[in-house]
């Protein structure tokens, strides 16, 4: 009975490390804590560990790197976002050069980084405080592409009679 219990937990265990939600690099490390959003907005949390994602908004390149304006969102294990809510945006400083096109606004992204002082961004014609963190990995999720509907019963040649019209 013993050994039917270690196995299943050993098996258990194994299935559960296999859905890890987030890749290894951007995951935080047992001495790093996450800075919420609302603690970075604030202020006063320059230097702390932050893992946040979300849907990309905005890329700009200049020649320091590339910033990345995120609207912060809640993420599926397969990188889909989990409803509408938002507690706002925030910007990610990254030392390279991301293309445009492969970052484009509403692919999903996981960013870790350190926080800096929040910055004001313009927002169509509005202007948003927001934290900003320059990032030491990220994680571009990969596009989810919809199951193909399948043929209808009527197709299947099994379903009916190979001589009915």
């Amino acid at each position: 009975m013993r050994k039917i219990v270690g196995l299943a937990s050993l098996l258990s265990c194994l299935f559960l490390i296999g859905c890890s939600s987030l890749p290894k690099s951007v995951q935080l490390s047992d001495n790093q804590t996450n800075t919420s959003y609302l603690q970075a907005l604030k202020g006063g949390h320059q230097g702390q560990w932050a893992l946040w994602q979300g849907s990309i908004a905005k890329v700009n390149n200049n020649d320091k790197g590339t910033q990345i304006q995120v609207v912060m969102q809640q993420l599926d294990y397969q990188g889909k976002v989990v409803g509408d809510n938002s507690p706002g945006r925030f910007v990610a400083h990254v030392k390279q050069f991301l293309d445009p096109m492969i970052y484009a606004p509403g692919r999903t992204i996981s960013i870790k980084g350190l926080i800096t002082t929040p910055t004001t961004v313009v927002i169509d014609k509005f202007q948003q405080k927001v934290p900003t963190i320059n990032a030491k990995t990220f994680y571009l999720w990969p596009k989810v592409q919809p199951n193909p509907e399948p043929l209808p019963p009527r197709f299947y040649p099994f379903y009916c009679d190979p001589w009915f019209p």
